[in-house]
Order: structure tokens, then sequence, then C-alpha cells
């Protein structure tokens, strides 16, 4: 490929406190501002949703370990629903989100440098899609 790559342009963050500066390429820097921003904006809902289920699944597994394993599984197929559609909700709602400057990283930032953020969205589809249907399947009678 012969063409010549463009510049990278400054993505000025905000991780807690501290500042940070991520490199994007030009065309995908509104992209990864809008996800930031959407992340943040919709913080409270998408921890609820990753920390309820996690909960519920962490007490069936307490309780499995006491020897009450009937409600195990269908807590682990209830945690693969809600988490599935909360990571599905984050990696596809920031499309609509209006960006922001700086963008607020709602998240460890090392995990949006040592994945990048493409990476990190196809994780958040592909995982999202596939625990989606896992947990629905696991809701079902059988």
């Amino acid at each position: 490929n012969g063409r010549p790559r463009p510049e990278p342009v400054q993505l000025p963050l905000l991780a807690g406190t501290q500042e940070l500066v991520a490199v994007a390429c030009p065309r995908h820097r509104d992209a990864a501002a809008r996800f930031l921003a959407f992340l943040a904006r919709a913080r409270l809902p998408l921890r609820v949703g990753i920390f309820v289920p996690l909960l519920l699944l962490l007490l069936a597994l307490g309780a499995a370990a006491l020897g009450h394993r009937r409600g195990l599984e269908p807590a682990v197929a209830f945690f693969q629903l809600l988490v599935g559609l909360t990571v599905s909700v984050a990696a596809w709602g920031y499309r609509w989100a209006a960006p922001a400057a700086p963008a607020r990283v709602p998240f460890p930032a090392h995990n949006l440098f040592l994945l990048g953020l493409r990476n990190l969205l196809w994780i958040f589809r592909l995982v999202g899609a596939w625990w989606v249907v896992r947990g629905a399947l696991g809701l079902l009678p059988h």
C-alpha cells in the first residue's frame, strides 16, 4: 500500500484528575471522543448493568460453594445476558453521542491504552453478542 498514512491527531483525555493525551487517526478521532463521552455520560446505568449481575453471580457462587447449586445455572445465564446487553449498548450506543472535550475516561485508562479503542469496541461487540445469546438460551426452560 503506497498511500501515505495520515498524521495522527491528539485526543485530550481526563482520567480521574489526571490529564492524558491519546493519539488517533484524523478519521477516527471524533468516534473515539463520542465513545468516551457516551461511556462517561452513561456510567451509572453501565455500572448497574455490570455490577448487579456480578453481585447476583457472586451470591449464587457462594451458595453453590455451600452445597446449594440449584440457582447457579440461572445466575450464570442472567449474568451473561445482562452484561452482554450492557456492553452491547456501550459498543453501539456511542454512535449517537456528542463528543466532549476533554474526553473523560470512565474506566482505568490503561485498558484503553493496552487494548486500543478499536479492539475494545470489537471485544464489547463480539463478547456482548455471544453472551446475550448464551444468557438467553441458558434462561430457557430445559
